[in-house]
């Protein structure tokens, strides 16, 4: 999404965009964004398809060896795709007289493509090497294996070294680089966060603070969400959720809406079932309109690691509505300090399944400080043609 809508930005503002992107076996859904792809150039590297075919054949014939390969493909799988990448964005940079050049990762390995374009190119183009992860700072991407992280270590290093610019979508990525590898990177970075889209936000705001829709508020929750998966897990939001159907002066107080893929396996059944409304995966614009029929919007991280860089794109989505919001995620989340400093909404720890309850009853007796940061934030910093317009002060 932060590549689509850049390209999409760039274009409204005169510039012409060529997108070299992978294209997998699978059929992915648009959510409406289908004739946003023919206003840029795209062009798919046949390779990654091959590709992602292999490694599923490996891992059906063994998870154990699969993950050994894996281990050692670094920094990551698709590093079998640079050469088919490199050779595909030669042509592409030769044949349009590409000046600037942006490589967004994950996967990591596609910044090594970059790093082949500058030896190659050298100062005829303009390299921006693009983070919406952070790499071997995240031990989400760190390798178990010792060389092997030394060596995408030392292959992370030189691509920052090597890089034109720097850009990033939250703040403690450029200090967990510069500190890891002991490198002033800073004049040549730019925090570029993702952002809202001004065109959808809407003049009918109204300040509700808490409001509670007849005698149920409402939760709404706009993406993936798992009661198993270790980065979307929200087992202990449920089961919080599930005690407070068993309190009769909470029961049914509470009703949970989740908007796209759910995956549930252990909470299908008891009272909790009654107040839990899954939704499947709806458009962008659908998606607004039903966050503002919302009384508070969720947003969810379950796993620490690298939770202190986490602002998903989906948090300016709610911003844009201009609801409260609550995080439900370690305390070191990036989100958590936006919400918190903006008075626009409430951190609850998601390891704490008493902290979940007791934030939830307070927010059904009306206990909740007033969320009045909307009145006064504001709103055009967070949103992606103020971030995006960043770009221009580093293209050449």
């Amino acid at each position: 999404m932060r590549v689509l809508k850049l390209g999409e930005y760039l274009v409204e503002n005169g510039c012409e965009v060529f997108i070299l992107a992978g294209k997998g076996e699978k059929k992915l859904n648009y959510f409406g964004y289908k004739d946003s792809l023919y206003k840029m150039h795209i062009s798919y590297n046949p390779v990654k398809q091959k590709e992602d075919k292999y490694w599923r054949i490996l891992y059906s014939f063994n998870k154990n060896i699969g993950r050994g390969f894996e281990e050692f493909a670094i920094p990551d799988a698709y590093v079998y795709s640079v050469n088919s990448y490199f050779k595909s964005a030669v042509k592409m940079i030769k044949k349009y007289k590409i000046k600037n050049v942006i490589i967004s990762s994950p996967p990591h390995s596609m910044q090594l493509v970059g790093l082949k374009l500058k030896k190659y190119f050298g100062k005829s183009i303009n390299l921006i090497v693009d983070y919406r992860d952070s790499w071997n700072t995240n031990e989400i991407f760190m390798k178990k294996n010792y060389l092997a992280q030394r060596i995408s270590e030392f292959l992370e290093k030189k691509v920052l070294k090597n890089a034109d610019h720097f850009t990033f979508i939250s703040q403690p990525i450029l200090k967990k680089v510069e500190k890891k590898y002991n490198i002033d990177i800073s004049k040549k970075s730019t925090l570029i966060a993702n952002g809202y889209d001004q065109s959808t936000l809407s003049d009918d705001y109204i300040n509700k603070n808490n409001k509670i829709s007849g005698d149920c508020i409402l939760l709404g929750h706009f993406g993936t969400v798992s009661d198993s998966d270790p980065y979307r897990n929200i087992s202990n939001f449920l089961r919080a959720l599930n005690k407070l159907q068993n309190d009769s002066h909470y029961a049914s107080k509470i009703n949970l809406h989740l908007f796209g893929t759910t995956e549930f396996k252990k909470f299908r059944s008891g009272k909790i079932k009654e107040i839990i409304n899954i939704h499947k995966p709806v458009s962008h614009l659908e998606a607004l309109n039903k966050m503002k029929e919302m009384d508070w919007l969720l947003v969810f991280c379950s796993n620490y690691y690298g939770a202190d860089e986490v602002v998903t794109g989906r948090l300016y989505e709610y911003i844009s509505v201009r609801k409260p919001i609550i995080v439900i995620g370690p305390q070191s989340m990036e989100a958590v300090r936006i919400v918190e400093e903006e008075n626009i909404g409430i951190f609850i720890n998601i390891e704490d399944e008493n902290d979940i309850l007791n934030k939830l009853k307070d927010i059904i007796d009306g206990k909740i400080d007033e969320i009045n940061g909307y009145d006064t934030i504001d709103l055009e910093r967070y949103s992606r043609q103020y971030q995006y317009s960043k770009f221009f002060k580093i293209f050449k």
